[in-house]
């Protein structure tokens, strides 16, 4: 019977171990944002050709593993609208994303950012029996049309492109898009189309840092409390 019941403490012994060393799980480490920069331009009247936004690139100690790029971009159209016709003119007037391009300059093979699908919609109004010489607001309460959107891209190759002296570069262009259903051509457009527009990039690092230790006691001492237990049921069981 004492054989026995040492071999079941023998086993209960592997047992704990093995389930104490199963909890010992390596955690796999995180990225975190090592340099920060943004850029950006404000209400600048479209159409935009090679307009510039410049960041530079990463000057850190850490080793780079990760950029990360974001861009927030916004297109407003105001104005007015005239008929010119002799008697009044009922009609729809819009505003639409043609293209709105914004492409890496250098390095080249940064991803692309496109904030807006092709004729997306921008601002819309329809006019009645608008009359003959008349001017209205696009939009009609006064209010500029707004178009808001975003993009985000990561690159985690060929990270020594974006190290060191030296600045990431994109370029945009665009395309504004103005139509009429209606109005017999005789409506006169003076509408403005501004674009605002910011880019941040992320360069991120290996975190190094440990994970903090658990308030847990050593296998060690689970496994020495186990066996002085069994030898106390033993010292039990051989006086009774």
């Amino acid at each position: 019977m004492k054989t026995k019941l040492l071999s079941k403490l023998a086993i209960a012994s592997v047992t704990a171990s093995t389930i104490i060393a199963g909890t010992d799980v390596t955690q796999a480490q995180t990225l975190i944002v090592d340099q920060e920069f943004t850029a950006s331009f404000t209400d600048i009247t479209t159409e935009l050709m090679d307009e510039i936004l410049s960041v530079p690139k990463y000057t850190g100690s850490g080793t780079l593993a990760q950029v990360m790029f974001m861009l927030d971009a916004e297109l407003t159209s105001q104005g007015t609208l005239t008929n010119t016709a002799s008697g009044p003119e009922s009609f729809d007037f819009s505003t639409r994303v043609q293209e709105f391009d914004v492409s890496a300059v250098t390095p080249t093979g940064a991803p692309n950012l496109n904030p807006f699908t092709p004729f997306a919609l921008i601002g819309e109004e329809s006019y009645t029996d608008l009359a003959s010489g008349a001017t209205a607001d696009f939009l009609a309460d006064g209010s500029a049309a707004t178009l808001m959107g975003s993009s985000m891209a990561q690159v985690d190759t060929d990270l020594f492109d974006y190290t060191g002296s030296g600045t990431v570069d994109y370029g945009f262009n665009t395309q504004i898009l103005t139509s009429f259903l209606g109005g017999g051509g005789n409506i006169q457009q003076e509408i403005e189309t501004l674009a605002s527009a910011t880019l941040t990039v992320q360069y991120k690092i290996l975190d190094d840092g440990q994970p903090p230790v658990p308030d847990t006691p050593e296998p060690t001492s689970i496994l020495g409390l186990g066996l002085i237990g069994g030898l106390g049921l033993l010292a039990k069981r051989k006086k009774s």
